[in-house]
């Protein structure tokens, strides 16, 4: 039904002689150049196309993909559907972060042969990583952070209208984003969910310190759900010292018969171990001793498939080797041993993936729109700051937080294409750029009420 509405709203525009893109941002017609320029290339991605019918599903779910965010770019421009949309995305969060305790709750207990699947320990218990209908947990994981991002940014707008209420749900949905990065156990959304709770607690403490609370509640529950995490090391640890300062004040003080007294026992707490950086990438080779990019580790991989799709665009001369090739063409080249029985290799990288399937023809609109989304930030706070409007350049903060999460989201699944909560995100981000570079936008937060004093 997506691509009947699409068609359905241009026909409307035609018929009311309404020109689609006449008050259209140069942010919004740049990514009319990329839906057109995506959908152009990946048919005539069709005669050349490795695996037709891998090519074939991915032009068919990116022709629904692209109408989904072209209708979101041109109705969520109205309030009112921008503010039912808002709702819904809160209703959808909290619906997806109850299916997935349930999922926790009620999955069959975990068993290496009969019953394995991706687990996390809370306390001394197994629990299942929840994924719902998602079939990865990295996927849930990053799609819940995508709607928070746009809540948060609803919800920073209109700051000042939201009651107690909604100030400790804000809290509360921090710590129970927390929980749901760490359950899964997704690294790179664990460094946007803490890219988005650090742009927050700046939009707080430059516009409205009295709630610098917010971030500190957050941060105790967070505290708490760390906690359970490491539980099964910690715990240990504090039995070993107990037992040890028994034995310590059993033995006797220096000097009371016992001059060979050894010193207090001293508590450490461990917590589970973890690789270095350099490990979770290199590893040296067994029969040469050189140190290569591990094949064994998400991260090793990760590289291995980032370079892949960096040669694909290369060897194309930077046009691009067709929609889908690039994971076609992954185990034909055995990029990754393990996988190369496969016929496609995702390449677990949104932006990576679409730049060498479609070249510059894709390379050149996300430049200008990256180029533009960062112009609109700067301009405003220059604007925020000649003004004196702390508000304003809050709000430009906590945008830009959210702009930088992108890249860590798109790449934690293995692509994020067919996540519409992704392109819900893309759009309000876009629509939200118009609003900074409009210069009498009344969607700034207390823009109309500083300019007025100024004027005055």
């Amino acid at each position: 039904m997506l691509p009947v509405t699409a068609i359905l709203y241009i026909l409307y525009t035609v018929r009311e002689r309404e020109h689609i893109w006449r008050d259209a941002t140069a942010v919004e017609r740049w990514c009319g150049v990329l839906m057109a320029a995506m959908l152009t290339y990946g048919v005539a991605s069709l005669p050349r196309a490795l695996g037709f019918t891998h090519t074939f599903r991915r032009l068919f779910n990116l022709c629904f993909d692209l109408c989904y965010f072209f209708l979101l770019l041109r109705l969520c421009r109205d309030r009112r559907i921008r503010r039912a949309s808002t709702l819904a995305c809160a209703g959808s969060a909290v619906l997806l972060f109850l299916l997935g305790i349930l999922q926790i709750l009620t999955a069959a207990p975990y068993d290496e042969v009969t019953n394995p699947f991706p687990f996390f320990f809370f306390f001394n218990e197994v629990y299942m990583s929840p994924d719902i209908s998602t079939a990865n947990p990295n996927d849930y994981a990053a799609g819940i952070i995508f709607i928070a991002a746009v809540l948060l940014l609803a919800a920073a707008a209109n700051w000042r209208r939201m009651g107690r209420g909604g100030h400790w749900a804000t809290a509360i949905g921090f710590a129970a984003l927390y929980f749901v990065v760490v359950a899964d156990q997704a690294r790179l959304v664990w460094f946007s969910f803490w890219i988005l709770l650090v742009g927050f607690t700046l939009f707080l403490l430059i516009s409205d310190r009295k709630r610098l609370w917010i971030p500190v509640v957050s941060l105790i529950l967070i505290s708490g759900i760390w906690f359970g995490t490491q539980y099964r090391f910690i715990m240990p640890s504090i039995r070993e010292y107990a037992a040890q300062l028994q034995e310590y004040r059993q033995a006797g003080q220096p000097g009371e018969g016992n001059p060979e007294q050894t010193a207090p026992p001293k508590l450490q707490i461990q917590t589970k171990p973890s690789q270095s950086l350099d490990k979770q990438f290199f590893a040296a080779n067994k029969e040469t001793g050189e140190t290569e990019l591990r094949e064994d580790s998400s991260a090793g991989v990760r590289a291995l498939l980032l370079l892949h799709a960096f040669n694909c665009f290369r060897e194309s001369h930077g046009l691009g080797v067709g929609l889908g090739n690039t994971e076609t063409l992954a185990p034909r080249r055995n990029v990754v041993p393990d996988w190369a029985d496969l016929p496609q290799n995702a390449i677990h990288c949104f932006i990576a993936r679409i730049i060498a399937d479609f070249g510059i023809f894709v390379l050149i609109p996300l430049c200008g729109i990256t180029l533009l989304l960062l112009k609109s930030v700067w301009d405003t706070l220059l604007r925020g700051w000649k003004l004196r409007n702390p508000a304003l350049i809050a709000w430009t903060l906590l945008y830009f937080a959210v702009l930088v999460a992108f890249p860590f989201l798109s790449t934690a699944s293995a692509d994020s294409q067919d996540m519409l909560l992704m392109w819900i995100y893309l759009a309000i981000v876009v629509l939200t750029s118009a609003e900074l570079s409009t210069p009498d936008s009344e969607n700034r937060p207390g823009e109309r009420k500083y300019e007025a004093r100024c004027q005055a």
